[in-house]
């Protein structure tokens, strides 16, 4: 009977432990289902979200660019109120009694856009028929004179430039007059021995409207005389490739890119020796940063009003000794100080 006793209590102590593991195993095996069935839900809710938002017409997915926008704080225009509105002498009375920073706000609220953006007023759209009629006839085949068709397009204070596919400028006033053809002589005398120039790609006109600077299609650059005619200086070695954009930054200073993103500032001189123009060139961008998509330039200082210029002289003598040239590629932008 002594040697039983313990054997009982052993069995029990299997019987005991045997039961604990199953609860156990019973725990972990519940554990994990209901582990499944939360992955499981969450994959039907994902899913069902994803089916949502891909039905057409209720696409409400948001860019991190339009959340950039709705963060912007948006500027707005207040209009001018009405004498004869009854809602502004309501929101008058309201902002009276709301207290000062009311008052504030809505003083704010209704500044004028001259007073606030400094606008110099609106924008007249004038239409030209007399050029648009000369364009047209000297890109007829059977025009005296052929230019081909307009490529590009330039003016100022005094002249209209349109550049044409056969290499000739149509100098324009304001008024719609033809005053030069550029070109028209100048390719056929003067071009023996010379490379094709191709067609205009590129033109620009000075502040002063006295020069005009055009890049060709053949990389060559020409600075003209809009007032005689004539050729001031030509430059077929700066550029390889076709001129995307002329710029001047100065009356006889301008900025140049070609297609293969070779970015060159050149400088014009008149020599008192015979009236010849010589000219220096620098480098900008050699062409690693890829094609220059877009230049422009900062409008020299000297034609910035009186009452735009800043009060300090050390400010007003740096701006007189630079001009400022913008560049941008498809990588990046640049900002260039010469």
């Amino acid at each position: 009977g002594a040697l039983t006793r313990p054997s009982l209590s052993m069995d029990q102590h299997n019987a005991s432990g045997s039961g604990e593991d199953n609860i156990t195993a019973q725990n972990i095996a519940a554990a994990e289902l209901s582990d499944e069935e939360a992955s499981r839900r969450a994959l039907e809710q994902a899913q069902t979200y994803e089916r949502r938002l891909l039905k057409a017409g209720h696409r409400d997915i948001v860019s991190p660019l339009m959340v950039k926008r709705r963060l912007k704080p948006k500027v707005s225009l207040a209009k001018r109120p009405d004498a004869n509105d009854d809602s502004c002498g309501e929101q008058s009375g309201q902002s009276s009694r709301a207290g000062p920073r009311t008052s504030a706000a809505s003083a704010s609220a209704t500044t004028s856009p001259e007073q606030r953006f400094h606008t110099s007023g609106l924008i007249e759209n004038t239409r030209l028929p007399e050029i648009s009629t000369s364009i047209t006839k000297h890109a007829d085949v059977d025009a005296k004179v052929k230019c081909g068709l307009p490529t590009c397009v330039s003016f100022n204070s005094r002249f209209i430039a349109v550049g044409t596919q056969l290499g000739i400028v149509l100098l324009f006033d304001l008024f719609g007059a033809l005053r030069q053809r550029l070109g028209a002589s100048y390719l056929e005398d003067q071009m023996a021995g010379m490379r094709m120039v191709g067609s205009i790609t590129s033109i620009d006109l000075n502040y002063s409207g006295e020069c005009c600077a055009v890049g060709y299609k053949s990389g060559m650059i020409v600075l003209w005389d809009t007032i005689r005619g004539t050729v001031l200086r030509s430059v077929d070695d700066l550029h390889p490739s076709p001129i995307i954009s002329i710029r001047f930054y100065a009356d006889l200073k301008l900025v140049s890119a070609d297609a293969g993103g070779l970015v060159n500032k050149a400088t014009f001189t008149k020599n008192l020796l015979w009236s010849t123009y010589s000219y220096e060139t620098d480098c900008l961008l050699d062409g690693t940063a890829g094609q220059i998509l877009a230049v422009n330039v900062l409008e020299p200082y000297t034609v910035v009003p009186e009452k735009f210029r800043p009060k300090s002289a050390a400010m007003h003598r740096a701006l007189r000794s630079f001009s400022f040239i913008a560049l941008s590629s498809e990588r990046s932008s640049f900002a260039v100080a010469v």
